[in-house]
Order: C-alpha cells, then sequence, then structure tokens
C-alpha cells in the first residue's frame, strides 16, 4: 500500500514538473511594428508569470546578424555589452523586468534597425524565445479625422501633416479634389507652384508658407463655396515611395447669405402680388371710362368729333397715365420685385460660384423692368419713357448675350489656351457678336430701327460661336449649318414662288416667312443639342437660344394697341407678377434644398428662369401676330376667303356633288 502511494505521490511531483516547463511561454506581437523614422518604438516581450531575477538572464540579439542589442543578466541590464550600433539606444524597462514584461526599448530608428529580432529568456531550467519584426515608415501624412464643416462664405483649413525624413526639394505635395479629378494645390521642387491652379481655385486656395519647413501642407480655403464640397486628397510622393490623406468639406446649414437670399425672394413674391392688385384695378377702371367715351363720341356732331381728334391720337397709344401716385404705383409695382430678385440671384452666385448662372438670371430679372413697361396696357408718357422701351428688348438681348458670350470666351481662353485656332475663332465671333448687338441697341435708341435685321443675321454668328467653343466638332457644326440650313430655306421660298400666282399670295408670303423661322430656329436649336451633348452646360444653353429666338421674333413686330383687353391684361400680370413668384419659389427651394440637404433640385437655374421668361414673350409674340393679322385687311381677307373655299370643299367632298364652274370663274384653290 506505502509502495503505492509513493508511485502517485511521484507521478504528481513529475506532472507539476512538467506544466512548469510548459509554463514558460514567451510572448511577442502578433504582427509586425511599423515605425516612423526617427521615431521610438517597443519591442513587446513578456511572460504571464514572472520569474525571479537570480535566475534570469534575457537577451534580445539581431536574428539576422547576431548582434546584441541588450542583455540582462543576474538582476541587472548590462549596457556594456551591447553593439555599438545600439548602444544608448536600446534600453529594458527596468521596473517592469520584476512583473515578466522584458520589452525594449528602441530610440531614434533608422533604415539600418529594419528586420527580425529576438527575444530569448533563460531560466535555470529552461528557455523560450519571441521574435519581433521591424518595418520603418519613411513617409508619414496624416489628414483629418472628421469631416470639416463651413457656412457659405467662410474660410476653412485642411489638415495635412507630413513626416519626412528626406529634404524638402525631395518632396511632391498636391492637393486634389478626388470627386472631380482637379488639381487645387501643388508643392514640387522645394517651393509652391501656383500656376498649376485652376481658375476656380486661384487666390482662394494657399498652403501655410511659413509651416512648410515644419511639414504642415494643411491648405487654406477661402470663401467657401457650394461647389467645393466633397473629398479633397492631400497626395504625398517622394522618389520611392506615396502616400495619400484625406480630407472632407462639408456645408452647415443656413449661412447669413442664405437668409439674405430667402428674405429678398419672399418680399419679391409678396410684393409682386400685393402691389399687382391696384394696379390691376386702375387698368380695368381706366379701360371701362375709355370705352364709355368711345360710345359718347359715337353721338357727337362734326365740329364735336373734330375737337376730339388730339385725344383720339393720345387713345391710340394706350391708357395715358398722368396721376403722379399712380405712375409712382405703376414703377414700384414692374421695379421692386425684379430688383430684389436680381439681388437675390447675384448673392445666389457667390454662394454657388457659378457666374453664367448668377449673370443671366440677374440680368433677365433686371432688364424686365423695362420689358414690362413695353408690354403694359398703359402708357406712363415722356421722352424717356418712350426711348427706354423702344430699346428694352434690344437692350436685353445685349445684355444676356454679351455676359453669356463672356463666360463661355473665358472658359475657352483658359481650357483651351493651347488650341490656337478655336481661341481665335471663339474671340473674332465673340466681337461680331457683340459689336452687331451693340448697333440694334444703338440703332433702336435712335428710332431709326427696331434691330430686328440686324439681330435675325447676327442670332446665326451666336450659334456658331456656341457650337465651336463648347464642342470638339465645331467646324463640322459650322460646315453643317452654313450649307444645310440655307437650301432647306430655298425649298421653302421655291414652294413660295410656285404658289405666287394664286389668289392668297399675300398670305402665303407671311406664312413662308414664319415657316423659315420656325425651321431655322429648329434645326439651330438641334443641332446646339447634338453638337453639345457631353458639355454640362447644354441644358442651359439650349434655353438660351430657345429665349434669343423668341426674343428676336417679338422683335420683328411693332408695338400695337388694338389687342383685346383681358388678354392684354392677363400677359402683363403675368411678366410683373406671376414671374416673379415663380422665380422666388425656385430659387427660395434651391436654397432650402442647398443649406439643409446639401442638395439641388437642378443644377442650373438658368434652366428655370430662360424658359420662364420665353412663355412670358411667347405670350406677347402671340398677341402681337394677332394685331397684326387683324390691321392687315389683306391677310384678314384671304384668311377669309380661305375659309369659305374650304367651307365649300366640305360641303361638296366629292366631284359629282361638285357643281360645274361657269365660264371664266376659277376656283380659288385650283391651279
Amino acid at each position: 500500500m506505502m509502495k503505492i502511494k509513493m508511485r502517485v505521490l511521484c507521478l504528481f511531483l513529475s506532472l507539476i514538473c512538467a506544466l512548469r516547463t510548459e509554463g514558460l511561454s514567451v510572448r511577442g506581437p502578433a504582427m509586425p511594428l511599423l515605425v516612423q523614422l526617427g521615431a521610438s518604438v517597443t519591442l513587446p516581450c513578456s511572460v504571464d508569470t514572472p520569474i525571479p531575477l537570480h535566475e534570469l538572464e534575457v537577451e534580445w540579439t539581431r536574428e539576422d546578424s547576431g548582434s546584441l542589442v541588450h542583455l540582462f543578466l543576474e538582476g541587472e541590464s548590462r549596457p556594456e555589452s551591447q553593439s555599438p550600433a545600439y548602444s544608448g539606444r536600446a534600453e529594458f524597462f527596468t521596473e517592469e523586468i520584476s512583473k515578466g514584461n522584458f520589452s525594449l526599448l528602441l530610440r531614434n530608428v533608422t533604415t539600418k534597425d529594419k528586420g527580425m529580432y529576438k527575444c530569448v529568456v533563460h531560466t535555470e531550467r529552461e528557455s523560450s524565445e519571441a521574435k519581433v519584426k521591424i518595418d520603418t515608415e519613411r513617409l508619414v501624412v496624416t489628414g483629418a479625422d472628421v469631416p470639416v464643416f463651413a457656412y457659405a462664405g467662410e474660410d476653412v483649413i485642411l489638415n495635412c501633416s507630413v513626416d519626412a525624413h528626406v529634404p524638402l526639394r525631395e518632396l511632391e505635395v498636391e492637393w486634389m479634389k478626388t470627386n472631380e479629378e482637379i488639381q487645387v494645390l501643388l508643392f514640387m521642387g522645394g517651393q509652391y507652384r501656383p500656376e498649376s491652379q485652376p481658375e476656380r481655385f486661384r487666390g482662394r486656395a494657399e498652403f501655410f508658407s511659413e509651416e512648410i519647413p515644419k511639414g504642415n501642407f494643411s491648405m487654406k480655403l477661402r470663401d467657401v463655396k457650394t461647389e467645393d464640397r466633397g473629398e479633397f486628397m492631400c497626395k504625398v510622393r517622394t522618389d520611392r515611395e506615396s502616400v495619400n490623406a484625406t480630407a472632407w468639406l462639408q456645408k452647415q446649414g443656413f449661412s447669413t447669405l442664405h437668409w439674405c437670399v430667402l428674405g429678398l425672394t419672399m418680399a419679391a413674391a409678396v410684393f409682386a402680388v400685393l402691389s399687382c392688385i391696384p394696379a390691376v384695378c386702375w387698368i380695368k377702371t381706366a379701360q371701362k371710362e375709355k370705352q364709355e367715351k368711345k360710345k359718347k363720341k359715337k353721338g357727337l356732331t362734326t365740329e364735336e368729333a373734330e375737337d376730339e381728334e388730339e385725344e383720339e391720337d393720345e387713345e391710340e397709344e394706350g391708357l395715358i397715365v398722368e396721376s403722379k401716385g399712380t405712375v409712382l404705383l405703376f414703377c414700384l409695382q414692374v421695379s421692386v420685385p425684379c430688383i430684389l430678385l436680381s439681388i437675390a440671384f447675384a448673392i445666389w452666385g457667390k454662394i454657388e460660384g457659378s457666374v453664367g448662372e448668377a449673370y443671366v438670371c440677374s440680368a433677365i430679372n433686371l432688364v424686365r423692368i423695362l420689358v414690362i413697361f413695353k408690354v403694359a396696357p398703359y402708357v406712363l408718357g415722356g421722352t424717356c419713357y418712350e426711348r427706354l422701351t423702344n430699346v428694352a428688348l434690344p437692350l436685353d438681348n445685349f445684355l444676356i448675350r454679351t455676359g453669356m458670350n463672356s463666360v463661355l470666351l473665358h472658359s475657352v481662353l483658359t481650357y483651351h489656351a493651347q488650341d490656337a485656332v478655336r481661341k481665335l475663332f471663339s474671340e473674332f465671333m465673340f466681337a461680331v457678336v457683340a459689336l452687331f448687338d451693340c448697333s440694334a441697341v444703338f440703332l433702336s435708341g435712335m428710332e431709326f430701327t427696331s434691330g430686328y435685321d440686324y439681330l435675325n443675321f447676327v442670332i446665326d454668328t451666336e450659334m456658331f460661336f456656341l457650337i465651336f467653343s463648347g464642342s470638339a466638332f465645331g467646324f463640322t457644326a459650322v460646315f453643317i449649318l452654313w450649307f444645310i440650313v440655307p437650301d432647306l430655306q430655298e425649298l421653302l421660298d421655291y414652294w413660295k414662288s410656285d404658289l405666287s400666282n394664286r389668289q392668297f399670295e399675300y398670305l402665303i408670303e407671311k406664312v413662308t416667312e414664319v415657316l423659315k423661322y420656325i425651321l431655322n430656329s429648329t434645326l439651330n436649336i438641334l443641332f446646339l443639342h447634338i453638337f453639345l451633348e457631353k458639355n454640362k452646360e447644354q441644358p442651359a444653353l439650349v434655353c438660351f437660344v430657345l429665349f434669343l429666338y423668341i426674343l428676336i421674333a417679338v422683335l420683328a413686330f411693332e408695338h400695337r394697341t388694338n389687342i383685346p383687353d383681358v388678354a392684354h391684361i392677363l400677359v402683363y400680370v403675368f411678366g410683373s407678377a406671376v414671374l416673379s413668384v415663380l422665380n422666388s419659389v425656385a430659387l427660395a427651394t434651391e436654397v432650402f434644398l442647398n443649406a439643409e440637404k446639401d442638395e439641388r433640385t437642378v443644377e442650373d437655374l438658368r434652366v428655370i428662369v430662360l424658359p420662364l421668361e420665353s412663355l412670358f414673350l411667347a405670350f406677347w409674340l402671340g398677341l402681337q401676330m394677332y394685331a397684326f393679322c387683324m390691321q392687315k385687311k389683306k391677310i384678314t381677307e384671304q384668311l377669309s376667303q380661305l375659309f369659305q373655299s374650304c367651307k365649300k370643299r366640305l360641303r361638296c367632298p366629292t366631284s359629282s356633288q361638285t357643281p360645274q364652274a361657269e365660264p371664266g370663274e376659277m376656283d380659288p384653290l385650283s391651279t
């Protein structure tokens, strides 16, 4: 029995010894250590159970060369035994050794320190080891951890810190706007290169020059715009490696400029509606009085009628506004909403950074003041008023077209400067268009001509400029427009000449002119749509050309007052009040979505403002065409004859039912 107990005890002691032998397990890092050059690094090495110092020996060595990095022996570290390469740079955490932590601190890491290290732990009975691998980082770039928020118009700083032990002349630092692949800033060859900046960021984005030697390549972005939002990347390159850091710029709620735009749009809409009510009431009252006067004149004698001749001339010009209070009412009712909207669109352009959008929308709303006065069913009187209304439409055409073309020309000169032919041709076409537009305004003011003949010619030149400046296939488009469109117009001329001997010669001539104009404008807009398909401004340019064609068509007609009163008032109200309300709603919606959700319903407000303005002019054009037809007796007579002839044919649809014509009598629709 005693022997059995002794055997069990021996087995138990052997098991304890075996467990103790397996318990000496040295732990190191699971992954290689990535260390920045010049920095310090801790090489982990530890055991779970502390070991008495008198029986402990810890040896750190380089596995590749066998160099002794450090040694702990007989209860103390032995720096004298270190390899010269690590003397004074490697040391133990002395207070931690008794706790089983044999980690080593290595200072001022160099490229020669890269490699595998071995931590060997010896006791009286056993030994174990752990390995640590060091990889050195020659280049470290740090960006922003969280997005940067900013209001429109504010200045922001996007962080980029570069830690590299290389000379500045060997560094290349580039800030990029990643979602658009636009270079914002460039540092190369030891100096800042501002000439590489695009126009969009020129003068707004810059480095902190005094901080560059310290490795601070942060970017300061002034006057933040909506289009600036998104991801920016700081790319740092050397001759051996490249490292990136990212920063995000996001907008933050309503800024002061946003509130200004919202306030202006609301004020414009409210004032347009409230001021329109008394204005329309006065117009209706004045029209009733005018109709009553006409009824009274029918019962006057000849002598009394002669005394009223001077007043008849004034009545043909429209309702004459003589009261100073009423004149002030109409001036405020027309001008205030347009001025407020013009300012609002200008501020919106500053927020968005879109010069073309801001200019066109502001100019249209501002010049509409003169256009509405021309369309108005009343006359304020005076030579100044008459001259201003005469130049209203040509001036509208000149300001909007010149501004739009200036933006396009600037784009060509900036981004296509190496294309000398394109640059020269665009400058020439811009000068031609501006010259003819300016002369049309001058001649309209001098009352020599309406400017229609000039503008009708220069609209084709405008098409060449738009297509050539916005498309790589500009020459192709120019040749097509020069050769195909005139041929199609000749077909219409041939059709007109073939029918010239008919009874409806005058009517056919006018219809042919209208068809030629519609054909020319439709083909030009179609060409513009095709050749600028990949241009981001294509929708705005198409709307712009449509507006120009309707504007030129309106210029073809002299202002007439023989228009139905109700229709005249409706068109006037649409231009003076409804347009202001619609533009206010469109702009306020964009501002709200832009500030709250950082998005837009449309990319360019010109695709809303220009069609609305075109619709207003189209309504006015329709009334002028109606007045022209009513005034020209030939057209009304021939239309009446044509209607009667068609009516007879409908009554006698078959040849058997058609009565034979008398000798010498000819059917108006026969050959």
